[in-house]
């Protein structure tokens, strides 16, 4: 976590990210190129606190692939132009670079790579000595890299955030491949279940929001990434993408009960009002030796005779396109398939963004057929921001599944703008990519 990483800065260690030159609203860095491995650097900006006494807080990444800047640059030297940034003001940035053999950006990134830098941008000088001008959003504006004469495909731009996976206890950044995201709301609905354990795991999570853009297309069926219904080929290095689960159905309320139970299996109720079926992995009382998980696993396919017939077998686009499924109000209530959902309303949306159609290496959108790319600018708020903010962490447990779960209208209609309000709070400091509606 970077909190760690910067005990480099008191070792007095020299950076090896070097301030080059400097705008109003943009520094430039260069560093050299690190071991032939590498194929990505982050630059993290982070904030420092505002008492002066903590370390400072990874606000935001900006992500570079190495293979691209070496062919611009001689003597593997990389520079990289951070923009959008508050003029007359000093950043504190540190550079991390990636292990090109780790499987996707998950996982495999190296502790900080020499001591953090220190660049402040200019005083900003409207023409003629007046006021400052306004900032111009164009000035976010990514190219996909490239170059040459090929005609770009038509795309569009999504505002995602993604939740990261904390079953490792890593607490980092674990980008988007072969992930599940989610617009604002749709976030705002999965983290609306609080903790558990206090809200201790809570604070220690970061929210990432990104800028994706794809193909203009209609979405790919939505599949379900990372979760325990993947074991065991699922891990938080390699995430695997599976058909959409049972428990993401639900939340979905796309689904009759006859669609449900042809892909789902049969579910039944129990004695207790408990929902009984027969689970794809184990859950807590498994290992007590009773009982198997109702969050079980559902099966596509993609072929008539239904041959390939698998909770391994995503939907024909979905291993290539970026997927979608709507989520609804109240979340997760009504747990077991009815012909009618009353009393709900659509409030977001959960993504898949497959392995299969990532542009990575600098691609740019349609380049070796890739489908999707996240912009390089990315913001992060941590669960404790949110918890200062007023963020409602009352634990819904919402397992085991029963016919009808816990309301969670209320909370989420809370917390909705307390998630806004956060990631607002940088704008004018470190501004998001503006190709992208947040």
């Amino acid at each position: 976590m970077f909190l760690a990483m910067l005990a480099a800065a008191l070792s007095g260690q020299q950076p090896l990210l070097a301030c080059t030159a400097s705008t109003a609203s943009s520094i430039t860095l260069t560093w050299h190129a690190q071991a032939q491995t590498t194929d990505l650097y982050q630059i993290g900006i982070l904030h420092a606190d505002s008492s002066g006494l903590g370390a400072p807080t990874l606000r935001a990444i900006e992500t570079v692939p190495q293979q691209q800047q070496q062919q611009q640059q001689q003597q593997q030297q990389i520079v990289h132009t951070l923009t959008g940034l508050r003029a007359a003001t000093s950043y504190t940035l540190q550079l991390r670079s990636h292990d090109g053999g780790a499987p996707t950006a998950a996982r495999g990134w190296r502790n900080a790579t020499g001591a953090p830098a220190v660049c402040t941008t200019t005083t900003a000088v409207a023409p003629g000595g007046g006021a400052p001008g306004p900032r111009s959003p164009a000035s976010m504006r990514s190219s996909g890299g490239g170059g040459g004469a090929r005609t770009p495909p038509r795309s569009r731009f999504t505002a995602v955030y993604r939740v990261s996976d904390s079953a490792d206890e890593a607490y980092d950044i674990d980008y988007l491949t072969n992930h599940n995201s989610a617009d604002l709301n749709g976030s705002v609905a999965f983290l609306s279940d609080g903790a558990s354990d206090g809200a201790l795991v809570f604070a220690r999570t970061p929210v990432t929001q990104y800028c994706v853009e794809h193909l203009d297309r209609p979405f790919a069926p939505y599949v379900s990434c990372g979760g325990p219904e993947a074991s065991p080929r699922n891990n938080a290095s390699d995430p695997t993408c599976i058909c959409q689960v049972y428990a993401d159905r639900m939340i979905s309320l796309q689904y009759s009960p006859a669609e449900v139970e042809a892909t789902c299996g049969d579910i039944e109720v129990g004695a207790d009002g408990e929902l009984v079926a027969e689970g794809c992995y184990p859950d807590a009382r498994s290992s007590a030796g009773g009982g198997t998980s109702p969050a079980r696993c559902c099966n596509c396919s993609n072929l008539a005779d239904r041959s390939d017939w698998s909770r391994w077998t995503q939907p024909a686009d979905s291993g290539r396109f970026v997927g979608m499924q709507q989520v609804a109000l109240p979340y997760f209530f009504y747990q077991a398939p009815r012909d009618a959902y009353p009393g709900t309303q659509r409030f977001g949306s959960w993504y898949s963004t497959p392995k299969g159609g990532e542009c990575t290496g600098g691609r740019a959108l349609g380049e070796g057929n890739c489908t999707w790319r996240a912009l390089p600018r990315a913001r992060v708020v941590w669960g404790r921001d949110l918890l200062e903010r007023g963020w409602n962490a009352t634990y819904v447990a919402h397992w085991p599944l029963h016919t009808l779960g816990v309301n969670t209208t209320a909370q989420c209609l809370h917390n909705a703008p307390v998630l806004q309000a956060s990631f607002a709070s940088m704008d004018g400091w470190v501004d998001a990519d503006s190709s992208c509606a947040y």
